[in-house]
């Protein structure tokens, strides 16, 4: 091999993340940077974009860039109020405009027909793309809606604040009874006082368990709908949102992942497990979703934190035992080089299920019920310790009080009994009698009146320090994703390696063998 082939194929080679960031944003490199950078280092396009340069939103060429900035003005001629419309409105509403308003990007007569649907449709694409046109404003007919089972901070979160509330509805009213009460022929003294402080609530709802507690946001995509029996109920299970579709995934839901996550979801991490047939086509899909997940996030919200990986069917998994324990291929879909996910559910019922389920898992903490539970407990505990530590010298004073009281009820004891004898020979001067000892006794209960409306106010104003136990915060720890296929933090250049090496070892790529020689 001469020096200069091998000069040229070792620049040929993809750069490492050791060099210089050729890029002002380095997850959203324009044009311009990719072709120097393509330049720099002897790249194609296919070494630097994820999918095909005509789907690929971050190359957007001279013609793509006229075909946007046209649907744009269609879309505001046709649809000037931005209604949400489908594609397929767009197109109707511009057919039935006169011939001489309706024309293409490039002069010719816009007909209803395949070829000019087809324009518009990329056309709003490449709209999107370059943020003339909000990419929510469009109605997805092609994708299923998505089966929300992710808890929201409307719905599901608890509003919680920097500790538990309690409150003190049952206000301190300590009164005295000093009345002498009496009845022919019975006369006593009443004792029905209230010298009790009351307990103050403890809203223990600040511990109780929500389903936005789990620490991460679940999402499942799947390309067909022939397996939502099987999968739904765990996506249920699990607080994960389920969307099965036609295929490949539409920039429209994509976006209203995105923009959920942002708004609803408490910009929690999420992770996206992506489930197709194990064929080209298979395998382009979560391609395609990443790399419009990739960067409408970058543009629109730089600070999700999202992954996705595909975790079905891969090459290892398109094999079953039979009875005989014999490692067998599961037959291929007739006249097509693909293993479908119909057949793996026939040949090994139940492992789709398994495989989701064990993925999950790994992102769900099973035991945060139980410790918000533990934690609430702790804390009403706590609490109740705080409270009577805090009045118990009020309800000392409060009972030296009632000892008084009692003290000078009893002094009066005697007398009620000589009156009581005395009813039946003489009741008039006996009532007499007893008002003259009720005022008496009452002169010298008052003072301590006063002072039990004092500690009434005292008790009213306690406020005391808790020593709150911690709301327990997940503590799961995910496994290793340095290899998952696409986060959203990574650089324009750490994902383009790793979609490179997931093209490296897909079927397309394997199928491409040595040409013979002809001899």
């Amino acid at each position: 091999m001469s020096p200069l082939k091998r000069i040229r194929m070792t620049k040929r080679k993809l750069p490492t993340l050791q060099v210089a960031e050729p890029f002002a944003n380095p997850r959203l490199p324009t044009n311009d940077e990719l072709e120097i950078f393509k330049k720099a280092y002897r790249l194609t396009n296919k070494d630097v974009l994820a999918i095909d340069e005509r789907s690929d939103p971050y190359w957007v060429m001279e013609g793509q860039e006229a075909n946007g900035i046209w649907a744009n003005e269609v879309w505001k001629r046709v649809n000037p109020d931005n209604e949400k419309i489908h594609i397929r409105n767009l197109h109707y509403r511009f057919i039935s405009l006169p011939e001489s308003e309706r024309r293409c990007f490039n002069g010719t007569v816009y007909e209803n027909n395949k070829k000019c649907h087809g324009l518009l449709e990329d056309g709003i694409k490449y709209a999107r793309v370059m943020d003339l046109l909000d990419p929510a404003y469009l109605i997805d007919r092609y994708n299923t809606p998505i089966r929300h089972n992710t808890p929201t901070e409307d719905y599901d979160k608890i509003d919680r604040e920097e500790h538990p509330a309690w409150s003190n509805d049952l206000y301190p009213e300590f009164r005295v009874d000093s009345g002498i009460h009496w009845t022919e022929p019975d006369i006593s003294i009443t004792t029905d006082d209230d010298f009790d402080i009351p307990n103050a609530c403890f809203e223990s709802y600040h511990y109780r368990y929500s389903k936005f507690d789990q620490p991460f946001r679940l999402i499942v995509f799947i390309e067909k709908s022939t397996m939502d029996n099987e999968l739904i109920p765990i996506c249920r299970e699990y607080n994960a949102d389920f969307v099965s579709g036609k295929g490949y995934t539409s920039i429209t839901l994509l976006y209203s992942i995105l923009k959920r996550m942002s708004n609803e979801c408490g910009n929690k991490p999420a992770r996206i497990f992506y489930i197709s047939d194990y064929d080209t086509s298979g395998q382009n899909m979560p391609m395609q979703a990443a790399v419009n997940l990739q960067i409408f996030s970058a543009k629109h919200f730089p600070d999700l934190d999202l992954k996705l990986n595909p975790i079905a069917l891969l090459e290892e998994q398109c094999y079953y035992f039979d009875d005989e324990g014999n490692k067998c291929q599961i037959p291929k879909a007739p006249d097509k080089e693909q293993i479908e996910l119909d057949a793996l559910e026939v040949y090994a019922p139940g492992k789709l299920a398994e495989i989701l389920e064990n993925h999950l898992l790994n992102y769900y903490d099973r035991e945060q019920e139980a410790s918000l539970l533990a934690a609430g407990e702790q804390a009403e505990e706590r609490f109740r310790e705080a409270w009577e530590s805090e009045t118990s010298e009020l309800q000392s004073q409060l009972n030296d009080i009632k000892g008084s009281i009692n003290t000078i009820r009893n002094t009066y004891q005697g007398r009620v009994s000589e009156l009581e004898t005395a009813i039946e020979e003489a009741v008039k001067p006996i009532r007499e009698g007893i008002y003259s000892l009720n005022r008496e006794m009452e002169e010298e209960i008052e003072p301590y009146e006063e002072e039990l409306s004092n500690l009434e106010e005292e008790v009213k104003n306690v406020e005391p320090e808790v020593d709150w136990p911690d709301l327990p915060v997940s503590e799961l720890e995910p496994p290793d994703e340095s290899d998952w296929f696409f986060d959203c933090q990574r650089t324009f250049r750490e994902q383009m390696m790793h979609y490179n090496e997931y093209k490296r070892k897909s079927i397309k790529h394997k199928g491409k063998g040595k040409k013979k020689r002809k001899k």
